[in-house]
């Protein structure tokens, strides 16, 4: 089944899911039976009014495919069956609702959608720094609400500070997916001078749709220590001082790089190291190609040199393919197609251990013999006997398959099969 959904409805924005879990639920409609499937979705009404919602989700149904074809055993053997899907457009009923807005009057401007309950906490470090040092601002916005909607607070760059863009974290709570958690900001803000004492204001707005008010639960600026700049920082802006004559211009300020002092770290220009992370994984990987190549063709010319090994791998491929016709025969419900493949696929198991015999010459009697020789027990043989039975059903009796239990057939055809593996 897809998760794909289709929504249709322009008023709803549908909050994300990490992953969707569907609950599968048997039940009967006018006789038949069905399995039902239910999987709960959360959206966000944006447009007021009257509006309507549904979905369309395509789900792909395994049909058996009537065309009769040639089959590449090569193919088979990596993609057994083949068989054909047919995609179904399945749609929910269409759901109304009238949507109330939100009162323009009192809604301050840094409301930016949030509706629920929720509160902010702001933490940030280190409280005391030099002037051009990064401190980080972090603000955490919990509650129970439309968490998709909450914008980062708009901190913009002043005199006093240079703000980075947030990183944005959002981990759910409780058993509501997205409905409550805690989401959070993380800045950057860099003090630019000694008089910088004080991060921004942080702003935050909510609407409590319970009491129908705008919450304002802004925090106020968080007071902290700035140190002058170091004289050798970076941060200081490059002082120039007049040329010493018209020929040579020299920047007093200018500041060469620090010494090196760690041996360890000395390397000669022209030196190379070759045992790096890239260099061994591609040889690696060639190395494993090259054995790769060599299995293979010491496979091929294992098979070329004996016949019985291919013979055996011919008859196996070939129960395979016979036992893929017993499943479609099963899903479209032909019992008498069931039946001729299920036999075949038993007598091609069998044909393996008895040389000298074809596949279609073998009876039931010779199956019970080589079954009986492979130590195999007498209820298990009786399975096999069943599905021998059902065929001489419908060869001598005429019938045409009423009354015959093929998912019973199917269960015995199964027991025997992993006996003879």
């Amino acid at each position: 089944m897809s998760d794909s959904f289709e929504k249709i409805g322009d008023a709803f924005v549908q909050e994300s899911l990490d992953e969707v879990s569907w609950q599968i639920t048997p039940v009967v409609r006018n006789g038949l039976r069905y399995e039902m499937a239910k999987v709960e979705l959360y959206f966000t009404a944006i447009k007021p009014g009257l509006q309507t919602l549904r979905y369309k989700l395509p789900i792909f149904a395994r049909v058996p495919n009537q065309q009769t074809r040639l089959r590449d055993p090569f193919f088979d053997d990596f993609f057994p069956g083949r068989n054909r899907f047919k995609e179904i457009i399945v749609e929910t009923q269409e759901k109304k609702w009238e949507i109330k807005p939100l009162p323009a009057k009192g809604k301050p401007e840094s409301f930016s959608g949030a509706v629920g309950k929720f509160k902010a906490d702001v933490t940030y470090g280190p409280k005391q720094v030099s002037a051009g040092e990064p401190v980080t601002l972090k603000v955490s916005i919990s509650g129970k609400g439309n968490f998709d909607r909450i914008q980062a607070p708009k901190l913009v760059n002043t005199e006093d500070h240079k703000v980075y863009p947030p990183k944005i974290e959002f981990q759910p709570t409780g058993g509501n997916m997205n409905k409550t958690g805690i989401k959070t900001f993380e800045y950057i803000v860099i003090p630019k001078h000694e008089d910088a004492d004080q991060l921004m204001e942080i702003p935050f707005v909510y609407f409590d749709p319970e009491p129908g008010i705008y919450v304002d639960i802004s925090q106020k600026p968080s007071e902290m220590v700035v140190l002058p700049a170091p004289i050798d920082s970076a941060f200081n802006e490059p002082v120039l001082r007049p040329p010493a004559n018209n020929n040579i211009a020299q920047n007093q300020t200018q500041r060469l790089l620090p010494i090196q002092t760690i041996a360890a770290n000395w390397q000669h220009p022209g030196q190379r190291s070759f045992w790096t992370p890239g260099y061994i994984c591609i040889h690696a990987s060639s190395f494993a190609l090259i054995i790769g190549v060599l299995m293979i063709r010491r496979r091929q010319i294992h098979l070329a040199n004996n016949s019985d090994l291919q013979h055996k791998l011919t008859l196996t491929k070939e129960a395979k393919q016979w036992h893929q016709k017993t499943q479609d025969a099963l899903i479209a419900d032909e019992p008498a197609n069931y039946i001729e493949a299920a036999c075949k696929t038993i007598q091609l198991s069998i044909s393996k251990e008895v040389p000298g015999k074809t596949s279609d010459a073998l009876t039931i009697e010779d199956i019970r013999d080589q079954m009986c020789n492979m130590g195999i027990e007498e209820n298990i043989i009786n399975e096999a006997k069943a599905i021998f039975d059902a065929a001489d059903l419908l060869k001598f009796a005429g019938s045409q398959g009423n009354g015959i239990d093929i998912k019973a057939l199917n269960q015995s055809l199964t027991i025997v099969l992993n006996s003879l593996s």
